[in-house]
């Protein structure tokens, strides 16, 4: 059991010390949008090869880069050269009210040696930005907002040290009528075409008969509908992943037989016959290979799904698959693709020989619940997976030796018995949501340092 975590409750603006690392990002992958196809070909312990070049890697938790902040760029203009001569300058009055200056300039070039002249851009450079309150490294030091106030403004959330979160988003004050949340995502590349940085989520229409896809921004302002839950295109409860092409697919746990290709216009093709799936993610699992993966709750089994809509099964007793994730490959988790089971064992860990272990047991403590996402090692988050504790309406951390801690507490963590979901997205935040209340909150790192 680990010791007793340090929460800080609500208190007076402080300057705090530094403590850990920033710098998320995630990103989506490639392929192509050809292969909708109904054919299901199941084949155990077969192997499907995914061809697709994958620019983009779509799982939150990937440690691609430093994210935060914007970096000027500066160009070198002209020709660099030593020069070991003298030059003469001759300045001629014309008379008319303009001098003509004329250079004469005889010199010899050293091949071995450059002198850059810069040309800036007019931008000040990323280093030079002011630091502002927003949960980003806006000054590229791997530093979140330093000497800013961490209290959460919400009166009814309590975050670790070093954290700060609140709710963004209120389903029926900023909404309207709406039935059950579904999923977080990131919104990437043509799915967010505005300033800044963007969120997905999805939302089951009044009578929880249909599901949508909405964006929203940082802060939480809604910005539209991708799929909107009126059109009755997608089943209520839509899981968002980002795969081949750097599509959006989709699966669903209740209603639905199919996983769905969604386009940034909205358009919706069924493309693989796969029902009762509530865990879906893209990335690699460490066989050098970029591949969508699902899990079929009912069954309790995970497959590999292919680009070309093909279906190989991986593994299978593992009783209610409610989500998957794969750790980055700078983690010190080992690799593989991760199930987690509700109400019963933990978190297994499928290697690429497909076998099966039970890495993260329940009986280690932090709570049994439906949500896990891997940090990135160099992040503010740290290398941890985090957890959605239903059991005990905590959000939770679980570090690679098992040992974990509270990261949030409060009133409003009352997962209740749906589905529950995050995302660690590109603007250096963690989104969740809670159905018993209909909120989706932030959590992000405030006036700490790097590890």
């Amino acid at each position: 059991m680990p010791s007793t975590p340090q929460i800080r409750p609500r208190r007076a603006p402080s300057r705090l010390s530094f403590s850990c690392a920033c710098a998320l990002a995630l990103a989506a992958c490639s392929g192509d949008d050809s292969s909708a196809s109904g054919t299901q070909t199941t084949t155990l312990g077969a192997t499907t090869t995914a061809t697709a070049a994958d620019p983009l890697t779509t799982d939150a938790s990937t440690d691609a880069g430093t994210m935060g902040g914007t970096e000027s760029t500066s160009t070198s203009a002209g020709t660099a050269t030593t020069t070991s001569s003298s030059s003469t300058d001759t300045d001629t009055n014309t008379g008319t009210g303009a001098d003509t200056d004329t250079d004469t300039d005889t010199s010899t070039t050293d091949p071995g040696t450059t002198t850059d002249e810069p040309t800036t851009t007019g931008e000040p450079a990323c280093e030079d930005q002011p630091e502002l309150c927003d949960g980003l490294d806006n000054n590229c030091n791997e530093l979140f907002d330093e000497g800013c106030d961490c209290t959460p403004p919400d009166l009814d959330l309590t975050a670790l040290d070093g954290y700060t979160a609140r709710v963004v988003l209120e389903v029926g004050k900023d909404l309207g009528a709406y039935g059950r949340l579904g999923d977080v995502e990131r919104a990437l590349g043509p799915y967010w075409e505005l300033p800044g940085e963007g969120v997905l989520f999805t939302l089951n229409n009044a009578a929880n008969t249909a599901g949508g896809v909405g964006r929203m921004d940082h802060d939480g302002n809604f910005a539209g509908w991708v799929v909107d839950p009126a059109a009755g295109l997608l089943p209520p409860n839509p899981y968002l992943e980002y795969a081949y092409g750097g599509v959006l697919y989709s699966c669903t746990t209740v209603n639905g037989n199919w996983i769905h290709k969604i386009s940034p216009d909205g358009q919706v093709q069924t493309f693989v016959s796969h029902g009762n799936c509530e865990g879906l993610i893209y990335g690699d699992r460490g066989d050098g290979q970029q591949r969508l993966y699902a899990s079929n709750w009912s069954e309790g089994k995970v497959y590999e799904i292919g680009e070309d809509a093909s279906r190989t099964l991986l593994a299978s007793d593992l009783f209610i698959v409610v989500d998957l994730a794969i750790p980055p490959p700078t983690s010190a988790f080992k690799p593989g693709l991760y199930a987690i089971n509700q109400t019963v064992e933990g978190l297994h860990r499928i290697a690429t020989d497909n076998s099966v272990t039970l890495d993260y047991p329940y009986s280690l403590g932090y709570g049994v619940g439906e949500e896990i996402s891997f940090a990135a090692p160099k992040s503010a988050f740290r290398d941890h997976f985090f957890h959605l504790s239903n059991s005990q309406n905590l959000v939770v951390r679980v570090a690679p030796d098992g040992t974990w801690e509270p990261v949030i507490t409060g009133p409003k963590l009352q997962f209740g018995i749906f589905s529950t979901g995050a995302v660690f997205s590109s603007n250096g935040a963690f989104y969740f949501f809670t159905n018993e209340d209909e909120l989706i909150m932030r959590l992000q790192a405030c006036n700490i340092a790097g590890q």
